[in-house]
């Protein structure tokens, strides 16, 4: 597979592939010149496969895709990398051998947003009289 979605809880186990729990393949919701990508993305725990640990806010995502060519400074394959701004919606879908099904719609913004959480030092002036 040429796609894959990484996601980072923080609980040490690093990057986990939560690529077969990814069912939403949309597009990135809103992406405008500079401002931060937003991305949502739809998770299903597969009953029976490890590994599933829902995302909680400020989740690290990292999305891959390999068809993609790297650019100067940039990975191969990278298409997005950002974090996990809310707590997952959970949608019920129903019932399986008697056991409840959900869906999590995870809300992601790029790391574009961090960076404009820096705000610019006030104006220093070095020897200079005001007036």
């Amino acid at each position: 597979m040429s796609a894959t979605l990484y996601i980072d809880n923080h609980d040490g186990l690093g990057l986990v592939d939560y690529t077969r729990f990814w069912t939403d393949v949309s597009q990135f919701t809103e992406a405008r010149n500079n401002e931060p990508t937003l991305w949502d993305l739809t998770l299903i725990p597969v009953p029976g496969l490890s590994g599933w640990v829902l995302p909680t806010r400020g989740s690290y995502v990292k999305f891959i895709d390999t068809r993609f060519e790297s650019r100067d400074g940039v990975t191969a394959g990278v298409l997005f990398t950002g974090y996990v701004t809310d707590d997952p919606d959970p949608d019920f879908l129903g019932e399986k051998d008697g056991q409840p099904l959900w869906s999590f719609l995870v809300k992601v913004t790029s790391d574009d947003y961090l960076l404009n959480l820096k705000a610019m030092p006030v104006k220093v002036y070095v020897n200079k009289t005001h007036g």
